[in-house]
């Protein structure tokens, strides 16, 4: 089937479900580096000063210590057979893989302050009460098992998602590939994926996410669960270094999750925003090297943020680093005379019409005919010369594709669904050995 040339013929149940049945992940022992095992540094004295070496000590000072103030107290909706906090420890600042018990295993994130704490649970309401219909790819988005609240150390409620447990994010395989660069051929797959999974949310849910970025796209384990036993017992041999604080606060160094091969699941609605609420000029949402121009020049916006965004990730996946560095000439601040004169020279000027929604006094940047005032000078940059070191096969179509996020205006952009059937992304479908 060529879909590619005319898939509006075709309803969305057909070329999606030919599109997901064909995305194959091609061998990964071709590309990808071993994870290198972690080892602490030789002298500890100054960054570590306590280190546990045998099992006994691990599970004590994790009973004892790390959990004191997470163990619920007060459980509403809590079931304690089903979410136990034994046996558990700390991978990151909010998420917690546990150790595997004979249930199986998850993952807990605790927000520990927010201006809305429920709205990602709000948001995964919205997720699992949409009917995907024609359109299967709620699979791609990652599950919420369960939720419970805890009493912090200042008698204050505190919200605890219960996930599926997930392995390394694409930003932590970008961490062992050479240079961060992922090549094009490899890039294909899980882009189809994450595609098709962020148009559930707008053309499903009516969800924007506002937070796409490489941290928030984490390797699914389905494929290799063993992983966290694999985990356990790389603790157990070598516990993680840790640092005392005080007697009721323990840091502790991130152990890598192992590898999983696995595609990639959307993840983190913190951010998210529903499309009825979404849209007020002047909104801080987006990650800030990757702001679209709406955001930044302070006008309307909506679901296509997420389509700017996407471009954002997928070019920092393939040349590792941002596209738009928006930083001062000493780099100590963000400066967004500098990010649009960025996007200037990749994009061309703006049109008028773009500049006067703008709630932001646009005088002091540009002329009435829409002429850059030179606030600040704009680099001598194409999108050619950034994409020097790029890996992979016609490079000049996957130019042409990401061009096509990179408008000014939101209007101007296609949807995701749309990109997923770019002929340059629906080539080599299928044929699980593209380079």
């Amino acid at each position: 089937m060529d879909f590619s040339k005319d898939p509006i013929s075709f309803s969305r149940s057909v070329h999606i479900a030919y599109i997901l049945k064909n995305n194959i992940w091609p061998a990964t022992g071709q590309w990808l580096l071993k994870v290198p095992s972690w080892h602490p540094p030789k002298d500890n004295s100054v960054l570590f000063q306590h280190q546990v070496s045998k099992k006994s000590q691990l599970r004590k000072i994790s009973k004892k210590r790390h959990f004191q103030d997470i163990i619920p107290k007060n459980i509403i909706r809590f079931d304690s057979e089903r979410y136990s906090t034994r046996d558990t420890v700390l991978l990151g600042s909010l998420d917690m893989v546990p150790l595997p018990l004979p249930r199986p295993p998850m993952s807990l994130k605790l927000y520990v302050s927010g201006s809305d704490r429920t709205r990602e649970l709000k948001v995964y309401d919205r997720i699992n009460e949409t009917d995907q219909g024609d359109h299967p790819s709620k699979e791609f988005i990652r599950k919420l098992l369960g939720f419970f609240w805890v009493k912090g150390p200042n008698d204050r409620s505190h919200l605890c998602l219960v996930h599926e447990p997930l392995g390394p994010s694409l930003a932590q395989i970008q961490d062992i590939i050479p240079q961060g660069r992922l090549p094009l051929g490899l890039l294909k797959p899980l882009l189809r994926q994450a595609l098709i999974a962020v148009d559930f949310l707008h053309a499903k849910a009516g969800l924007i996410h506002t937070d796409l970025q490489v941290t928030n796209f984490l390797s699914s384990v389905s494929n290799k669960p063993e992983i966290f036993t694999q985990f356990k017992v790389a603790e157990f041999i070598q516990p993680a270094p840790r640092k005392i604080l005080s007697k009721d606060r323990i840091i502790y160094v991130t152990r890598r999750t192992p590898m999983s091969y696995g595609f990639p699941l959307l993840s983190d609605f913190g951010e998210a925003r529903f499309n009825n609420e979404a849209g007020s000029p002047g909104e801080d949402i987006m990650p800030i090297q990757y702001k679209a121009p709406e955001i930044i020049m302070q006008t309307k916006w909506n679901y296509k943020v997420d389509v700017w965004n996407m471009g954002m990730v997928i070019w920092h996946l393939v040349t590792g680093r941002p596209m738009f560095e928006g930083r001062n000439a000493d780099g100590t601040f963000q400066d967004d005379r500098v990010h649009l004169a960025e996007m200037i020279a990749l994009m061309g000027a703006p049109l008028v019409d773009f500049l006067q929604r703008s709630t932001k006094s646009t005088s002091l940047l540009w002329d009435n005919d829409g002429t850059w005032k030179n606030a600040v000078p704009i680099p001598t940059i194409t999108l050619e010369k950034l994409s020097d070191g790029i890996i992979g096969e016609d490079k000049e179509g996957f130019l042409r594709f990401i061009r096509r996020m990179l408008c000014w205006r939101p209007e101007d952009r296609p949807t995701c669904e749309e990109l997923v059937f770019d002929p340059w992304l629906m080539e080599g479908l299928g044929a699980g050995t593209e380079t």
